[in-house]
């Protein structure tokens, strides 16, 4: 997430769009090789919510 700044709300959208892109194999320029399974973890509220999803390929 180097250099996208903190907008309120969309970190967590941009993380997951990241990590979605690292299990398929098209995070071009960024991909971790033989990328399986990813963990996104995200504060929400006044750090009394907290979310984590979990993203992986089938099979």
């Amino acid at each position: 997430m180097k250099s996208f700044g903190h907008p309120i709300g969309s970190t967590g959208c941009r993380m997951l769009t990241e990590i979605s892109k690292q299990v398929q194999g098209r995070a071009e320029g960024r991909q971790v090789p033989d990328a399986k399974i990813g963990l996104c973890h995200n504060l929400g509220g006044a750090f009394s919510v907290a979310a984590i999803t979990i993203l992986g390929q089938r099979g």
